[in-house]
């Protein structure tokens, strides 16, 4: 498996709004699809990116590499 860069917008945009759903809108794509996405991330990264529960929150591995993943797509776009 490949780390896509669309995996690292879908990061951005969770992390950003602390929704699947509230991403998935903003990204106009299904809630599933941003969800796939995560998860493949997290596999790829062999850690996980979210503390899932009743808030979506970064995990300390999360907070960790967002400004790095924020710079990676700011310096792309």
């Amino acid at each position: 498996m490949a780390l896509k860069l669309q995996q690292l917008r879908y990061f951005l945009l969770v992390a950003e709004t602390r929704s699947y759903h509230a991403a998935a809108r903003l990204a106009a794509r299904s809630q599933p699809a941003v969800s796939l996405a995560i998860r493949e991330l997290e596999a790829y990264l062999g850690k996980a990116l979210f503390e899932r529960g009743r808030n979506v929150e970064l995990t300390p591995f999360g907070r960790e590499h967002y400004p790095r993943i924020k710079a990676l797509i700011d310096h792309h776009e």
